[in-house]
């Protein structure tokens, strides 16, 4: 679907449900890239939206090891403490 003649907000909150449903089939990194995306275009919106919040939460939690940088960069957007094992 080609969002580009949405408003941004409508534009942002569709990237975001497209990362949620890459992030239940297990294709975080795409779905990592897709809330990056969506932070360029309304980092207000991605910060304070649940499902950034909820999809960076599920990921620090499942990661065995160090979570990657974007992980990290995204949490502290989204103004969640990361504890890095």
């Amino acid at each position: 679907m080609d969002s580009s003649t949405l408003p941004s907000e409508r534009r942002v909150r569709h990237t975001l449900e497209l990362a949620r449903a890459y992030s239940a089939q297990n294709r975080t990194d795409e779905a990592l890239a897709l809330v990056l995306d969506a932070e360029e275009l309304a980092p207000e919106q991605v910060r304070y939206h649940f499902i950034p919040r909820h999809l960076v939460t599920v990921w620090v939690r499942q990661q065995r090891g160090k979570p990657s940088a974007g992980q990290c960069g995204l949490a502290a957007t989204c103004r969640r403490v990361v504890h890095v094992r």
